[in-house]
């Protein structure tokens, strides 16, 4: 077997973790004087400036930190349940549940913008060290050569304070793992809590919880299974001999995993009621479940990190504190040690460079991915062939099959549409929409949710209602908000289509709030007529004052409240009249439909 071909051997075998990377190739001996054969293996054992273990710590770390970050954003992207379809379910409770969703989402963002980076940072560490050793390796074979032991005793110890900051980032970080650990465990048990207490309230109530949750559970047990095939087959590829079999492994597990997730949805989208409530709890509970498990196999594998950089400290600082007593045998020995380990700090940082290469190619995939799911447009409109306003969403040139839905972020709700491609519009007509709250949508490809377009419902195109309007009454969809043209004053009145009966609403970011500015007269305001405890409304020169502003409040079904900024009272068509020339005023929240209007946009 030629040097070239058995080194390769060598290597192969050092990463599969059958052979420590410490141990010097048995070529490299056969250059030196036989005198190395006197040096006893405890002493090659405890000088070697080689890495130690590092290969085996890298690939199950990289196929962790890519199967954490898939239960992460499954949890993060999850529907939530504000769980109004259980009406047995007390206030307490409910809050509680409530609470629970939105940590185990809080967690998952944090594992993803703090903790991943952090772990990518210090295999990262691994790798930089390499380029430090190769930097001083010179010097250090200078000082050998002239057998300068202070010199190499300097760049030593260079070396080693460079290694205690390695192992130093890598314990912090595991203290980090540990508390994050802690965290998801408390998720898991709060979510088996509320899913043993949702069966108990539901039980008597309503059939087939029982099977429901063991279907959730069936295909998350899948789900589980196959991560860990990930896990397995990552350290698989982990060698340059048994990728063959860990690659497949890899590829049928994510399949696998693709297509549980799809039967979960599925399944949730053919219940409603207290089973969908249910169902979004018992795939959470599960989620993180196996989330926490999967951070344990992550902290053991930052502690071997770690236990490698103790090995590599402890070496480095021996062969510092007995650089004086090094014989003129040792030195030749050290030399050639050097050596080795200038070829194994380089070995481990090529193939470092390979799991980092394949991590970043499963990054991009889901990137391009998401770049391809982006909306190329989002408007919320009024579509007079519907009568109602429309959130309508156009999907891109390259945009693949999926379905989606639009989620209220704040109050928890959920509207679905429809599967489609490329260029396909797809849209929810009286989609009630309110200025303050977040709203999301979500495209669902393969069983995988993700947030494609996120936005506060007032910087939703369309949706600030800027323009110029009618302002129907919902008493009968036929009378409008009408100024008197001599006092000014604001009825109800027959629609003509005359510029009193129309009205411009223009959005003040500031105040966060519209004025209704009336067309005949762009000064005129419509206002509260705030004097001498009077509730009555009117069209008042602009001094924007705090009751010259009006905050619009979706009231569903195309309706919408005007809610005065001042007082927080209502416009409000006395006594539900519906006469020419009832008064308007503002009064206390009724949800009447005396308090409801219809913005019927012009041109």
């Amino acid at each position: 077997m030629n040097k070239k071909l058995y080194k390769k051997f060598l290597l192969s075998m050092m990463i599969a973790g059958m052979v420590t990377s410490n141990i010097v190739p048995l070529h490299t001996f056969a250059a030196e004087q036989k005198v190395h054969t006197t040096i006893s293996q405890e002493t090659i054992h405890n000088y070697s400036l080689g890495p130690e273990g590092f290969q085996d710590v890298l690939a199950p770390a990289m196929s962790n930190v890519l199967v954490m970050d898939s239960y992460a954003k499954t949890i993060r992207n999850q529907q939530e349940t504000d769980l109004s379809g259980i009406s047995s379910l007390n206030s307490y409770l409910r809050a509680n549940m409530l609470k629970h969703q939105d940590d185990a989402k809080k967690n998952a963002t944090y594992w993803l913008d703090n903790l991943k980076p952090r772990i990518m940072n210090t295999n990262q560490n691994i790798v930089n060290y390499n380029d430090t050793f190769q930097t001083h390796y010179s010097i250090l074979l200078d000082a050998i050569d002239q057998k300068d032991t202070e010199k190499l005793k300097t760049e030593l110890e260079k070396l080693y304070q460079s290694i205690l900051t390695n192992k130093s980032e890598v314990n912090e970080l595991l203290e980090q793992l540990k508390t994050f650990r802690n965290k998801m465990t408390a998720d898991t048990q709060n979510f088996k809590q509320d899913t043993n207490q949702l069966t108990t309230i539901l039980a008597s109530t309503t059939a087939g919880i029982p099977y429901l949750e063991q279907r959730i559970n069936g295909y998350n047990e899948s789900i589980k299974k196959s991560n860990d095939q990930i896990i397995a087959g990552s350290v698989l590829c982990a060698t340059l001999i048994t990728c063959i079999i860990g690659g497949p492994l890899i590829a049928t597990a994510k399949s696998n995993i693709a297509s549980a997730e799809r039967e979960i949805e599925i399944l949730k989208a053919q219940i409603s009621g207290a089973q969908a409530e249910i169902a979004i709890i018992t795939d959470a509970k599960n989620k993180t479940t196996n989330m926490a498990e999967t951070i344990d196999t992550a902290i053991t594998s930052i502690q071997k990190m770690s236990n490698s950089w103790d090995t590599v400290a402890a070496k480095y600082n021996n062969l510092v504190k007995n650089i004086t007593f090094i014989t003129p045998e040792e030195f030749a020995f050290i030399k050639a040690d050097l050596n080795t380990a200038k070829d194994s700090w380089q070995d481990l940082k090529n193939y470092a460079d390979k799991l980092y290469e394949s991590v970043k190619i499963a990054e991009k995939e889901e990137q391009d991915l998401m770049d391809r799911l982006l909306p190329s447009s989002v408007q919320y409109f009024y579509k007079p062939i519907h009568n109602a306003y429309t959130f309508e969403i156009k999907t891109g040139a390259n945009a693949p099959n999926a379905s989606y839905k639009v989620m209220n972020l704040t109050k928890r709700t959920t509207h679905n549409m429809w599967s489609g491609g490329p260029n396909a519009s797809m849209w929810i007509d009286q989609l009630p929409l309110n200025l303050k709250d977040q709203y999301a949508v979500i495209a669902t490809v393969n069983g995988m949710d993700y947030v494609i377009y996120k936005e506060v419902g007032e910087n939703i195109p369309g949706a600030n209602l800027n323009g110029t309007y009618q302002l129907f009454s919902a008493l009968n969809n036929s009378s409008v908000i009408d100024m008197d043209r001599s006092t000014n004053n604001v009825t109800l009145w027959s629609n003509n289509g005359g510029n009193h009966q129309k009205w411009k609403l223009v959005y003040d970011s500031n105040k966060k709030a519209y004025q209704i500015k009336s067309v005949t007269n762009g000064n005129l305001i419509l206002a509260w007529n705030d004097y001498q405890g009077s509730s009555n409304v009117f069209a008042t020169p602009n001094q924007y004052y705090e009751e010259h502003y009006w905050i619009v409040e979706d009231a569903g079904n195309g309706y919408f409240y005007l809610k005065n900024k001042k007082n927080s009272r209502y416009l409000d068509v006395t006594g539900s009249g519906t006469k020419d020339g009832t008064n308007v005023i503002v009064y206390p929240f009724t949800a009447s439909n005396n308090q409801k209007f219809k913005l019927q946009r012009l041109n």
